[in-house]
């Protein structure tokens, strides 16, 4: 009996995709669904591997945190600038995190246009709730917001910068019921910026009105003698004009909640309004006027 063959050459692709490896958290589940809907479908092959979460979603972890419009104390607030000072004088002075492209800073345009997008979008229903509370605020469109917005993302970039969080809030910071410490969380927008701008929306945004008003120059103090404990000196109205001029990131971070939530749960309107509220009251205590 005589076989017949035949040789088939292999066809392998000429071009391949990119491919991205991501570590996720044993207890973070959706990564590769949200990952894929960032690329938005986007020629990748992704790989994924899970390492062991210290700080795990759990009923005592959530315990551990300190609700955003609650508030957190001043004896908190102290805990969370001296973890910060640590890190903010660590990296100060590094010029390779100038040249890490998945660190960006304050004048990136990838920054800066999602933040003047979500300002442009959620000024309008942001600005109906907190006129639907009885709070008089300064009358501007949202064009003109988003570029006062862009103006500050450019100008406090100008300012000598080091590796910040800048999302340090309340609902990222776990603190230890046994002994006074804290962990600091949710590192996805850490950038590269001056140091008081993570304290800017720290104080603005994680204590109330009164506790800010009443504690805002001794805390910018302490701030300035951690940092002088770890080696690095600023004075105080240097970390003061920085503060300032980082307040109005509070507003447009603000304009983001009625963006990417449904302002019908109360929850969310309640967040929303104390995130505007607690930003305008800082821009009018500091007499920053939103007038074009």
């Amino acid at each position: 009996m005589t076989i017949k063959s035949q040789y088939i050459k292999p066809k392998f692709k000429k071009e391949y995709n990119p491919k991205v490896g991501l570590l996720a958290l044993t207890t973070d589940l959706t990564i590769e669904k949200d990952f894929n809907s960032i690329c938005n479908n986007l020629p990748l092959d992704i790989f994924v591997n899970r390492i062991h979460n210290e700080n795990p979603l759990t009923k005592e972890n959530l315990l551990k945190m300190r609700d955003q419009i609650e508030g957190i104390t001043i004896s908190h607030a102290k805990l969370v600038i001296k973890e910060a000072a640590a890190m903010h004088a660590y990296w100060w002075g590094k010029d390779d995190l100038q040249k890490l492209g998945w660190l960006p800073a304050l004048n990136d345009e990838r920054r800066r246009t999602n933040l003047t997008t979500v300002t442009k979008l959620g000024w309008g229903a942001l600005k109906q709730i907190i006129q639907n509370e009885g709070v008089a605020i300064q009358e501007i469109s949202k064009n003109q917001l988003a570029e006062k917005v862009d103006s500050m993302l450019c100008s406090i970039a100008n300012n000598q910068s080091t590796l910040i969080h800048s999302d340090l809030r309340a609902d990222n910071l776990l603190f230890s019921p046994k002994d006074p410490s804290v962990v600091i969380v949710d590192w996805q927008g850490c950038s590269y910026a001056p140091p008081a701008f993570d304290i800017a929306y720290l104080l603005v945004q994680s204590l109330t009105v009164r506790d800010r008003r009443e504690h805002e120059l001794g805390l910018l103090q302490f701030f300035s003698e951690c940092l002088a404990n770890e080696g690095l000196i600023i004075s105080l109205d240097e970390i003061l004009n920085i503060y300032k001029e980082s307040i109005l990131y509070n507003l447009a971070i603000a304009c983001a909640v009625p963006v990417v939530n449904d302002v019908d749960v109360p929850r969310v309107k309640d967040l929303a309004f104390s995130m505007a509220s607690r930003a305008l009251t800082a821009l009018d205590d500091h007499e920053i006027s939103l007038a074009p």
